[in-house]
This record gives C-alpha cells, sequence and structure tokens, in this order.
C-alpha cells in the first residue's frame, strides 16, 4: 500500500503508519543520536506515475515523513556509512549514489537538507549494497562500498582510495 509503518517492539504493536513513494523496498536507519533522534531512509524502486522512484526520509523527532527525494534510477538497496549519510543502489541504472542530509538550525526548529553529495558507477542493475564495517571502525568512514550487480552477474568493489579503478 505504499506505506511505512513504525513499530513498537516492546508491545509488537504498529505505533504509526505514514505514506512513502511508490514500491518499498528497502530501509536503513540510524543510531539515536541524543538531542536529534533517529532517521531512516526508505528505498521506492518506482513505478506508474513515479517511473524512477524516490527515498524517503523518517526523522523521529517530529515523528514522521519528512521528504520525498527524487535523483535517483529505481533506487533498491541502501545502507548507513557513517554520521548522516547513506548509500543507496540505482537499480535501475549503473550506479550508487550518496545522500546526506544537513541542517539548517537545531532542536525542534531544525530544517533537514537532503542532498546527492556523490554518485559512483558500478556494475550494472545493483541491487544490494554495503559499506566495510572495518574502515568505518578504524576510521570513522568506510574504506570500500560493494554492490550486488544483477544484471551483469557481478560484484562490484569501490575503493574510495581508488575510487576510479573499481
Amino acid at each position: 500500500d505504499n506505506s511505512c509503518s513504525l513499530i513498537n517492539v516492546s508491545t509488537l504493536t504498529v505505533a504509526t503508519t505514514f505514506p512513502i513513494g511508490t514500491g518499498p523496498q528497502d530501509v536503513c536507519a540510524t543510531f539515536n543520536y541524543p538531542g536529534v533522534g533517529r532517521f531512516a531512509f526508505i528505498t521506492c524502486l518506482g513505478g506508474g506515475s513515479d517511473d524512477n522512484g524516490s527515498v524517503s526520509l523518517y526523522w523521529s523527532r517530529p515523528n514522521g515523513l519528512q521528504a520525498n527525494i527524487t535523483g535517483f534510477q529505481n533506487p533498491k538497496g541502501c545502507i548507513f556509512d557513517y554520521g548522516v549519510s547513506a548509500w543507496i543502489a540505482n537499480s535501475g541504472g549503473n550506479t550508487a549514489s550518496r545522500l546526506t542530509l544537513g541542517f539548517v538550525g537545531g532542536g525542534f526548529a531544525a530544517t533537514i537538507l537532503p542532498s546527492i553529495t556523490n554518485v559512483v558507477t558500478v556494475g550494472k542493475n545493483p541491487n544490494s549494497i554495503t559499506v566495510d564495517p572495518i574502515g568505518i571502525a578504524l576510521t570513522g568512514a568506510p574504506l570500500c562500498l560493494i554492490t550486488a550487480d544483477r544484471g551483469s552477474s557481478r560484484v562490484s568493489f569501490i575503493d574510495f582510495a581508488q575510487p576510479s579503478r573499481p
């Protein structure tokens, strides 16, 4: 039904449901940032009047949908890399996009400005994506990005130290 539900894990009941883009596929969420809350990106593959899909942004502080972000090619998989950035697999093409949250103001008056801050070429039709946890543990940032590319039957490994050589 093109919606997303927030589940209360202590009672195993639906706390709230809100509409999102067409064809939800995957979700990734952050830890709770004290004073800020949690964020989640929900990839929506698209279809109907939404040919290219979108990514919906949920923020726990105002408790609800904040934006449907466009500029993707049928987004499918997603993973937070560190901080408030996530990588999105564009299954309708051959790229992965980094989506970063920018903030203006603070607390309940904060405004979120999500933007695509990086796009890397991977194999055809990536449908799953991850970053290496070792790099995050050692440096606070991922050292590589890995996608499962359905259309080319391969895995792409992007070394951020050498981004032109997957």
